[in-house]
Formats: C-alpha cells, structure tokens, sequence
C-alpha cells in the first residue's frame, strides 16, 4: 500500500463494518473467531478494527473465504 493510499484508508469498527456490509455484529465476530472475515486489526486489547481497503480486497476475493496466511 502506497502513502497516498494509506492516507486515504480509514479504520473502521466492527459495527461500521456490519453496516457497510450489511450484516450483523455477531456476523463480523464469527467471521473474525473462524478467520474467514477481513484481515482485522486490534486498537488496544479489546478493539478489532479493519482497514477499508483491506476490507474492499476481500470483498474482490469474494469474501467469506479465508485469508492467506
């Protein structure tokens, strides 16, 4: 990811994440306890957080699939 592109990134939440994606909360935990969601990022020890565009990657991947190692 270049400087520019990562300017233009923001995190989102895990309730961001489920409104964009339109789904549940509980949906976007599961998929995060599976790893089969974004890649996810902790803000502190208790606040997952995604990059938007990682979050648009995984979607062009076809989502809900796992990440790669």
């Amino acid at each position: 990811m270049t400087e520019r592109e990562r300017e233009d990134d923001e995190l989102l939440t895990e309730q961001e994440l489920a409104n964009l994606l339109k789904v549940s909360v509980r949906t976007v935990r599961r998929w995060r306890a599976e790893a089969t969601g974004p890649p996810v990022v902790w803000a502190g020890s208790h606040r997952p957080r995604y990059w938007r565009s990682q979050v648009v990657k995984w979607l062009e991947r076809g989502g809900r699939e796992p990440r790669p190692s």
